[in-house]
Formats: C-alpha cells, structure tokens, sequence
C-alpha cells in the first residue's frame, strides 16, 4: 500500500490484481458428418445401439474482434447389423468444424478460454430404395462453445483520499477474482473385472472400449486439491463364438494434484479429459478361458485455482476547485454465488410400445441430459430440461436392442443476490444411472417386462455479475498561490512569459533544475527561476513534478 502527496490531496494507493473480463459469448455451432460403413469394411446397418459423441478444442485465434476456433467431435456409433454370427458392430467418425464470435473490446495481451460440450447428437440411416438396411449414416452433433476473453490487469487503484476541508470522496465495494494458479496432472485409474462373476461369456478379442470420466467432488486444502470422481468404461469383445458382448463397468477413483500456495477458502475449477483406454484379458485359473479383464484408463486433470478479493475503492473525488482525478475504467466479473440440486427421473420404457422385442437382460442405460432454458427471478435460479433415458438390452435370439424416451424435468437454485439480468451459467451432469424390472408387474407384463430407469442429475449453477466501473488511480488537488519546490522533468523547456504559447520564451530549464512554484494558472504554473535574476515565468504543468510539501 502506497501513500502519495499530491500538493494538497494524499493518495493511499493499493495494488490490484485481478482477471479482467473483456467479453464472454456462447454459441452453438453444429458438426455434421457422413461415414461409409460398407467402404470401412463393415456390414450394412439396421438399428442404431448407442452413440457416444466427444469435442475438443484444437486451436483459438484473435482476429481483430473476432474469435476463431477450430475443433473435432469424435463419433463412436454401436450398431445392429444384418450378421447372424455377429450381430454387432462399431463405427468411429471425426467430424472437423470451425467458427468464430465477436467480441467487442479486444486488448493486446488479452487470453482466450474456448471450452466445448456436446449438446445432442443424432445419427441417421441413410438406405437406398429397396434396401432393409444402411450403407452409410450421417451424423449431427450440436456443440455448444463457451468463448471468454479475459486478460490479467495490474492497477496502482485508490483506496482513500484525504485533504483539505470540502473534499468529497466517494468509495464502492468492487470484487474480484485472480487466478492464482492452474495445474495438470495425469492419473492412471485401473481395476479388474471377472467375466464368470458378472455371467459373461470368456473374451476372445477386443472389439471397442469407450469411456468416460467425470469429477464429483473435490476440496482446496493447503497446497493441493483432493478430489473423487469415477470412469464409465464400456467393452465390447468378441466371443468364440464370434457374438459380441458388451460389459459396462464404472470405475471409482481418489486423488490429489498438488498446487503449492493454494489454501482452503479458495475457489477452484477442476476438468478431466480421457486420454487413453486400454483392455488386457488374463485366463487366470489357467483353465484355456480368458475370464479376466484388466482395465487400465489414462485421465488428464487440469486445475484452475482462483483467490476472491474485496476492496473498496475509490471511484470519484471532488469538491475542490480545480481538482484533477484519473481514472480507468474496469471491466471485472463478480460472483453472486453458486449453488446446485439434485433431480430424480424415473420412467418406464416399454418394448411393446416402440414394437421391439422382449428383453431377456439389461446390457446398458444411459442418460442424456441437456437444459433447455432458465429463467432468473430475485434471489433464484429456475432451471428447465430434457433428458434422453436410453436402455440397451439383449433380447431373444442374443440380439441386442435399445429403448428409448424423452422427458422433461425442471428444478430451482437458490443464490442470494441474483437479480433479473444476471448473467447465469448452468450445466447438468449425471450422477448414476440405474434399470431394473419394476416390481409388482401382472402375468401379462412379466412376459415381456418393460424397463425402469432411474437417472440422478445434479444442476450446478454459477452466477455473476460483468461490472463496468471507473476506479481512481491518482488526485492533483491544487491551490490557489501555493509556493512549493519543484523539479524539472526534460530538457530545454520553454519558461513563457504568460500561461500560453502564445507568450514569448523568456528563458529556458533543464532535467533536474529544481524552482519555486508559486500559483496554478490553468494548465500552467508560475514559477521562480534559481537564477541571479530569480525570473519569474510560466511553464506547462506537465513537465514540473512537486518534490516538497507546500512552503507557504
């Protein structure tokens, strides 16, 4: 903290430093895609199974006030086909796209955050007239991309002016968030399956693994961050008897990355990305079948630590005749508050209403959550949603089918301070997903059971408040017929006769030349040179810095 005299006012500074936001943008911008499944190499297709769709960022670039990204959505598409022998398959399809925003206000320096999400995925057969099934399947993702801007600023702002009787200074809470550090670390998360446990057939050959991590929770302790999530790892093998299975497994696992400084209280922002899958199948009881899985899956983990800071500074000064303020304006993001809730979905999907056959066993359910809009009203947040509950089961025959529904579901969050024009960012993640055979079923039912499933998801909304404010960073409070020291700030500067340049020069100072200032004139000081002569004269302000406190 810095105090500085400015004639009459004193300035006590502060140094602030903080993440200021210059913009921030969502969009949405849609992938699409056709692959050949036949030109892969692969039977025809008859019914979609699953998709699992993933985007990256490849690059970000600035361009004027424009923001442009390129990325890649990987596409993995389980499917049906017409093989007796081996009724399943999988297809993999990389779907470039790029796009851009515009952001207002774009500084030298200044970073971009580009982050993706998929946001729904269809895949479409495309047949030939005649045919029963598909050659080719074009794919549409629909990516949301959150764009944001910042750059990090270093402010000498004031936090108080004091001074002479009359001087109004005016002060307001400003709030700010700095980031204080961001690590990455990779983790390795294994585990172990027995096939005979889980009444699977013996692994002959890897067809497909896919998975996919989440973080659940995590804590900032003094320098490091523990955090627990899990993996959802989905094999696909070939038998002997060339039938493909599916294993779906979920993986929990514990860790920590260490961030040195970082301290309890301190907000943090975690994000894993699945870096690597492997699956290596072991006959352990050494009887000819392989009945053993090894699951081994390379997780990246990226920590953002951010420290929260309250100040209050000073946003205008007056009440002084010929007051000089400066001020800068600042453009920071203030956190009202984060909050979540949890949502319980249960339904019912029946076979017999989309005309699929009757499950013998539940292979799979997902859930695919996605909020549609919210709405902001004081103090809360109002969330509405779609949710996509998909049950992938085997049926007689050991073919594999997939049910599917939409249903929607609405929660709130409380955060106190939100207001009507809040900016508010929300996103849905699943917690566990679960299938059953609802209980108490009729005779007719049991027959050809429908499935229950059960999906948690948890509603996490953040809001801020993008604030525009105009802080103080220095005070010239001048006085009439003041006498003080002053010192010469460049060479050769003109002394005039009157506070113009329309005067003529009646002498010249230099670097270093120390004078007496004795009255403010405009933007003018008349000054006492140090010479035999002691002349009086007037020279610009600007190039005359007070080195004393007034003498008279």
């Amino acid at each position: 903290m810095t105090d500085l005299i400015r004639n009459l006012c004193v300035v006590r500074t502060e140094r602030l430093s903080f993440e200021e936001v210059l913009g921030e943008v969502v969009k949405q911008t849609i992938a699409r895609g056709v692959v050949d499944v036949v030109a892969l190499g692969k039977p025809p297709v008859t019914q979609i199974i699953d998709v699992i769709a993933t985007v990256r960022i490849i690059r970000q670039r600035i361009v004027g006030n424009r923001v442009i990204f390129d990325g890649e959505v990987f596409v993995k598409i389980v499917y049906e086909a017409a093989v007796p022998t081996q009724p399943v398959f999988v297809v993999d399809l990389i779907i470039p796209f790029s796009d851009s925003v515009v952001i207002d206000g774009i500084e030298p320096g200044a970073r971009v955050i580009v982050r993706a999400e998929v946001e729904d995925v269809s895949v479409e057969l495309i047949r030939a007239p005649g045919e029963p099934a598909a050659k080719k399947l074009s794919v549409t993702v629909i990516v949301q991309v959150f764009v944001k801007v910042v750059k990090q600023t270093e402010l000498d702002v004031a936090v108080d002016v004091t001074g002479p009787p009359g001087l109004i200074v005016k002060k307001e809470l400003l709030k700010v968030r700095t980031l204080f550090a961001e690590v990455v670390r990779q983790i390795i998360v294994r585990d172990i399956i027995n096939l005979e446990e889980l009444g699977k057939p013996p692994f002959v050959q890897l067809v497909d693994a896919i998975a996919r991590a989440r973080i659940e929770t995590f804590r900032v302790l003094a320098n490091k961050i523990v955090f627990e999530g899990s993996v959802e790892v989905k094999i696909l093998y070939a038998t002997v008897t060339q039938q493909v299975v599916v294993v779906a497994v979920t993986i929990p696992f514990k860790d920590f990355i260490d961030v040195p400084g970082a301290r309890p209280g301190q907000d943090a922002e975690l994000s894993v990305v699945v870096e690597h899958v492997s699956v290596v199948g072991e006959d352990r009881d050494r009887d000819g079948d392989i009945e053993t899985l090894i699951i081994s899956v390379v997780l990246k983990i990226t920590a953002r630590v951010f420290e929260r800071r309250e100040v209050r500074v000073v946003v205008d000064v007056r009440g002084i005749a010929g007051i000089e303020v400066d001020k800068q304006l600042v453009r920071a993001e203030e956190v009202l508050g984060e909050g979540f809730a949890q949502v319980v979905i249960r339904e019912i999907l029946d076979p017999k209403v989309e005309n699929k056959p009757c499950p013998i066993q539940v292979i799979d359910c997902r859930a695919f959550p996605r909020i549609v809009r919210t709405e902001v009203i004081p103090n809360k947040v109002i969330v509405h949603g779609t949710v996509e509950l998909k049950a992938i089961y085997e049926a007689v025959g050991q073919t594999a089918n997939v049910l599917r529904g939409d249903f929607t579901f609405q929660t709130f969050v409380d955060i106190p301070g939100v207001q009507p024009g809040s900016t508010v960012t929300t996103f849905v993640r699943v917690v566990d997903v679960s299938c059953q055979v609802p209980p108490g079923l009729g005779p007719d039912h049991l027959k050809c059971p429908p499935i229950e499933v059960t999906a948690i998801l948890e509603v996490v909304v953040r809001a801020v408040e993008g604030r525009q404010i105009e802080v103080v960073l220095d005070v010239f409070c001048p006085k009439d017929k003041a006498v003080c020291e002053g010192i010469i700030l460049a060479n050769r500067v003109n002394v005039r006769a009157g506070p113009s340049t329309a005067f003529p020069v009646i002498a010249q100072v230099n670097a270093g030349d120390r004078v007496t200032v004795l009255e403010q004139v405009g933007d003018w000081f008349r000054v006492r040179l140090r010479d035999m002569e002691r002349t009086e004269g007037f020279i610009f302000r600007r190039f005359v810095k007070h080195v004393e406190k007034p003498l008279g």
